[in-house]
């Protein structure tokens, strides 16, 4: 029956036709979430934007610089720890020294900002940066009613991924026990309530920003 019930709730959560996602990250492998410049092109999350100010071209070479540095520490470091874990392995002592910190990446420019690259997907469109795109052609910006709209969208639709995220959490309690948390107890037969929330979130209803012919 849990398993049901996961399943269930797994494909309502599914089910829902919009998807949001933040192309927003230091990326190890290729792809075209995120921002890309290109000569002083930027391109978001795949789309062809806008070209570069002045002034953001010289925030694009500071941020160049900096993530040049960021970079040469990140392999200094996994270096070191390559060579601490070889050490252990072979069984020569190795330095009780300060730990190993992973270095922070560089703060990203003001024009790759969570706003500009978070996108919603919905049935027949996408919008990013309150702009419509019909596939990957440009198809016209949100009026000034429409932003308000998505933004009580995003609002809600955050409200309830938080609480998908809680109830899938819930049954993977219930049915892999505290040890899949990372405890080491078993977990009881008939588990406390959840008291994340005492009803679950409903999915937000989806703005009409384009009309999809089926």
């Amino acid at each position: 029956m849990k398993y049901l019930i996961l399943l269930s709730f797994c494909g309502l959560a599914l089910s829902q036709p919009v998807k949001r996602f933040a192309g927003f990250g230091i990326s190890t492998v290729g792809g075209n979430l995120g921002c890309v410049v290109t000569g002083n092109r930027l391109f978001v999350n795949g789309l062809e934007g806008r070209e570069l100010t002045a002034d953001e071209q010289k925030e694009l070479t500071e941020y160049q610089g900096k993530l040049t540095t960021f970079r040469e520490e990140l392999r200094n470091v996994m270096e070191q720890r390559k060579a601490e874990l070889e050490a252990r392995r072979s069984g020569a002592a190795v330095s009780s020294a300060k730990p190993i910190q992973t270095p922070e990446p560089p703060k990203k420019p003001s024009f790759c900002s969570e706003q500009t690259t978070t996108q919603y997907i919905f049935d027949g469109c996408k919008v990013q940066n309150n702009m419509v795109y019909v596939g990957s052609t440009f198809a016209r910006k949100l009026t000034e009613s429409e932003i308000e709209d998505l933004k009580q969208f995003d609002k809600e639709m955050t409200a309830y991924q938080k609480s998908v995220s809680a109830s899938l959490e819930s049954q993977l309690g219930e049915l892999f026990g505290a040890a899949f948390a990372g405890q080491t107890q078993i977990a009881r037969a008939t588990p406390e309530p959840v008291t994340t929330s005492s009803t679950p979130v409903a999915p937000p209803k989806t703005p009409n920003f384009c009309t999809l012919i089926v």
